[in-house]
C-alpha cells in the first residue's frame, strides 16, 4: 500500500522492486566480505534512488506539517517496533545462553542512536538518528518529486538508455567511486553525484521495460510496495541464514544465493502474516490506519 495517499504507478513500484534488490544484495556478506567492484557499483546510486523514488511518490497539495506527521508515523513506528522486538530477543538469547544480557540491551539501545547499525554490520557515524544527512536525503526527495512525471513514463529510447549505461560504467572505470552514507563516505562530489544520477536513470528505463513484461512486473512490484518489510527484517534474516547455511555447507556461493533470497521474501511472508491480525497491523502498518 501507498504511504503517502498518491495513486500507485507500475514503473516506480518496478523500479523501487529492483532498488530493494539491489539494496538486500548489497548488504549480502558475498558483497561485503570485502567490498569490491559490485560492492561500489551498487552503492553508488541505491540509497539515492530509494530517496528520489519517494519524493516522487509525495502527494501534491498536503500541508507540510500533515505530510511529515503521516511520514514519520508510517516509517518510524513500525521500525521502533522492529528494533524494540530485536532488543528482546537479543536479550532474551544472552539470557539463555548465559551471557550478559543487560550488557547486551545496553549495547542495542546504544545502537538505535545509530539507525540500522543496531540490525547488523554497520560501522555508522554522524548525528543520532542520521540527522546530518537530513540536507542530502531531502534534496534527491526533492529532485525525485519536480520529476515525478518523468520518472513515472521515463519514455529513454533503448539507445538512449545504452549510453547511459556506458557512461555510467565509463565513470566506474576510470573513477570507480561510490557512496557509503553509513559511513558519511561521498567520494569525490561530482563523480558521485554524476555516478548516483546515470545509475538511477538507467533503473527508470529498464523499470518502464520491465514494467511491460507481466510475469516479471508483479513480483518487483509487490516487492516495491512492501519494501519497508524487506527494510526492516533483511539484514537480520539474511545474516542468520547466510551463517546457517555456511555452517551446514561450507559454500561461500551457495550461503550468498540462499541468505538472498530469504532476505527477499521471507520479510513478506512476515508481514502478509502482520496485516492478518490487527494488532499487530497497528504497530507495523499505522499507514493502513491513517486517514
Amino acid at each position: 500500500m501507498s504511504t503517502t495517499g498518491q495513486p500507485r504507478n507500475l514503473t516506480i513500484d518496478v523500479a523501487r522492486g529492483l532498488g530493494m534488490l539491489d539494496i538486500v544484495w548489497g548488504h549480502n556478506a558475498y558483497v561485503l566480505n570485502p567490498p569490491g567492484e559490485m560492492f561500489r557499483v551498487l552503492f553508488s546510486f541505491h540509497v539515492p534512488l530509494f530517496f528520489c523514488l519517494a519524493g516522487a511518490m509525495l502527494p501534491m497539495g498536503t500541508p507540510v506539517h500533515t505530510l511529515l506527521a503521516r511520514r514519520s508515523r508510517a516509517l518510524l513506528q513500525p521500525y521502533a517496533v522492529v528494533l524494540g522486538m530485536l532488543l528482546v530477543v537479543g536479550a532474551a538469547k544472552q539470557w539463555r545462553t548465559g551471557g550478559d544480557w543487560l550488557a547486551h540491551a545496553l549495547g542495542s539501545l546504544q545502537g538505535m542512536a545509530g539507525g540500522l547499525a543496531v540490525l547488523g554490520h554497520m560501522d555508522t557515524k554522524g548525528l543520532p538518528w542520521s540527522m546530518d544527512l537530513l540536507p542530502l536525503s531531502m534534496a534527491c526527495m526533492l529532485l525525485g518529486h519536480a520529476l515525478r512525471t518523468r520518472m513515472a513514463t521515463p519514455n529513454l529510447p533503448l539507445p538512449v538508455l545504452l549510453g547511459l549505461a556506458a557512461a555510467f560504467a565509463t565513470l566506474h572505470g576510470v573513477w570507480d567511486d561510490t557512496i557509503d552514507l553509513n559511513l558519511r563516505h561521498y567520494g569525490q562530489p561530482l563523480v558521485a553525484t554524476a555516478q548516483a544520477l546515470l545509475g538511477m536513470a538507467c533503473v527508470m528505463g529498464l523499470a518502464e521495460r520491465l514494467a511491460r513484461l507481466a510475469p516479471v512486473a508483479r513480483p518487483l512490484a509487490y516487492l516495491g510496495k512492501h519494501s519497508l518489510a524487506v527494510l526492516l527484517f533483511h539484514v537480520w534474516i539474511q545474516d542468520m541464514t547466510t551463517a546457517a547455511v555456511w555452517r551446514a555447507t561450507q559454500h561461500s556461493a551457495l550461503a550468498a544465493a540462499v541468505s538472498f533470497a530469504v532476505a527477499c521474501t521471507a520479510p513478506l511472508l512476515i508481514w502478509a502474516l502482520a496485516a492478518r491480525w490487527s494488532v499487530s497491523r497497528r504497530l507495523l502498518m499505522p499507514s493502513a490506519n491513517t486517514p
